[in-house]
């Protein structure tokens, strides 16, 4: 086999060692392409922990924020858990828009809420403006 790419290779001549070298250096290029690891999304501590409602129709439902994974929850029972892919933050000193970008079942979502940090952070849902949502102290 190595005399028939060498037989090849001379009837190109310098031009197909050239060829031949480049072909190379690009696979080899190629193969590192996909082994860059994948920028890890952390989330704010103002952020991190279990978050719940008192509003009746809410009451068993939750959802927490881990250092780069949102989990939402019925009761004690998780009933997704994500990794986050983005997070994109703006404020205006009263609160800060949050739109946390996370995958499910290979589809992205998108999580969006306002964070206001008065009485240890409320949140709100953006379609969910009159819930407030607080932190659970553990």
């Amino acid at each position: 086999m190595y005399g028939t790419i060498r037989a090849s290779l001379d009837y190109f001549g310098r031009g197909g060692m050239k060829l031949l070298r480049s072909l190379i250096i690009g696979l080899f290029v190629l193969s590192f392409l996909g082994c860059v690891p994948e920028k890890e999304i952390i989330v704010p501590d103002e952020l991190i922990g279990l978050w719940s409602t008192s509003a009746s129709r809410y009451a068993d439902r939750h959802f927490e924020f881990t250092k780069n994974m949102l989990i939402f929850k019925v009761g004690d029972e998780e009933t997704g858990v994500h990794k986050i892919k983005e997070l994109e933050r703006s404020g205006d000193g009263n609160a800060t828009w949050y739109t946390v970008t996370y995958l499910s079942l290979g589809e992205k979502y998108k999580f969006s809420f306002s964070y206001y940090p008065a009485n240890d952070g409320i949140i709100t849902i953006v379609n969910q403006a009159n819930v407030q949502w607080a932190r659970v102290n553990n």
